[in-house]
């Protein structure tokens, strides 16, 4: 078998927001074979910065498009592709861009892998250790209070085993303002999990004063309070706090997350299958937090795609976790793919048991919201 065909295809919905929810628009990789076989992916990134990384032409041994690399090379060979993609353009991308597009292709070589033997991903993952997760809300702060309280109660009624608010106003309003808006979600959701994003909003020490105070509100965790970059932070942050705190979806490639378990010691890693490299990758950061006592939650925040990538990790890997399950009125990110992921009445998303990553493509969404 051999790739003939890399396809980029970028989709976007009109009047796009200035908010953190990157289900506005997405890049889909498609990997086409001799075979017939078509792998999908998606990298999580900018959708025009992704184009031209696979579209790039030549330049030079170490600085080559993906065309180049990939084009006559059996897709089987995921691993080894994925080190010719690292040495043949590691002149302009080590970390960043890049590895969000290569895990976009890595995710698309597995589901060719999967389809090509007839078997989901994570059997060729070493089978699976669980058939469902639970699954937690993952919601944005909206500006108005009352609505706080209004989504966090209907979410929970729905079923979610916990909720996350995050970015938005929090961290940019008082400090008491913030504090009334988790004591409302609280209240509204009883003693369901509760957690905090503060989008890397935050510097040491006000980091400091707003883990102390949730930890009244028996927070589950408190997420990505500093600067990614910050590690020096975080280590005195890890050092005067008692409340979980959890980071690390902005990273690619492992070697941060050697970091962030080995010196930081962090409580809880956060690794997205569309950032860190793909589902390799993903799989290898699992294994470090798992040998080193380290809470693994994967981030999650676009289409069904990187979903389904990511359940098919959660399904492999030995230590119980949560699905992040991004709550956007995006159609990219609840219509794209055939099926949709929802959860069952006990708050549970169940693993894709089709080969490859078990989903396909809604066509009609594709060519709705294309960019030409």
């Amino acid at each position: 078998m051999k790739i003939t065909k890399l396809e980029t295809i970028l989709l976007a919905i009109p009047d796009r927001k200035d908010i953190a929810d990157s289900s506005q628009d997405a890049v889909i990789i498609k990997v086409l074979t001799d075979d017939g076989i078509v792998g999908i992916g998606q990298a999580d990134t900018n959708p025009q910065v992704a184009k031209g990384i696979m579209d790039a032409e030549f330049s030079h041994k170490d600085s080559c498009g993906m065309n180049d690399i990939l084009i006559g090379e059996n897709p089987l060979d995921i691993e080894r592709l994925m080190r010719k993609i690292n040495i043949k353009a590691c002149h302009y991308g080590r970390r960043g861009s890049l590895l969000q597009v290569m895990s976009g292709i890595e995710i698309a070589l597995w589901d060719i892998l999967g389809k090509s033997v007839n078997l989901p991903v994570y059997r060729m993952l070493g089978g699976a250790f669980r058939h469902k997760v639970p699954a937690y809300a993952s919601c944005l702060f909206p500006p108005e209070p009352d609505k706080v309280i209004e989504n966090a109660g209907e979410l929970i009624e729905r079923g979610f085993r916990g909720i996350k608010f995050g970015w938005g106003v929090f961290g940019g309003q008082s400090f008491k303002k913030d504090m009334k808006m988790v004591e409302s979600i609280r209240k509204s959701i009883g003693d369901a999990a509760m957690m905090v994003d503060a989008g890397e909003s935050m510097d040491v020490a006000t980091a400091i004063k707003y883990a102390n105070a949730l930890s009244d509100f028996d927070v589950y965790w408190f997420e990505d309070p500093l600067d990614p970059d910050n590690l020096r932070g975080y280590e005195r942050l890890m050092r005067a706090v008692s409340v979980r705190i959890a980071a690390g979806e902005a990273e690619t490639s492992v070697y941060p997350y050697l970091d962030l378990i080995e010196r930081v010691h962090l409580d809880v890693v956060q690794a997205d299958a569309g950032r860190v490299g793909g589902i390799s990758v993903m799989m290898k950061i699992a294994q470090l937090a798992y040998l080193n006592g380290v809470q693994f939650v994967p981030h999650c925040w676009n289409t069904d795609i990187v979903l389904a990538a990511t359940l098919h990790v959660l399904a492999a890997m030995p230590q119980d976790s949560w699905m992040e399950y991004a709550i956007s009125d995006s159609p990219l990110r609840n219509e794209l793919c055939h099926p949709h992921f929802e959860i069952d009445g006990e708050g549970y998303i169940s693993i894709p048991d089709t080969p490859g990553l078990g989903i396909e493509l809604n066509g009609e969404v594709v060519d709705k919201y294309r960019v030409k």
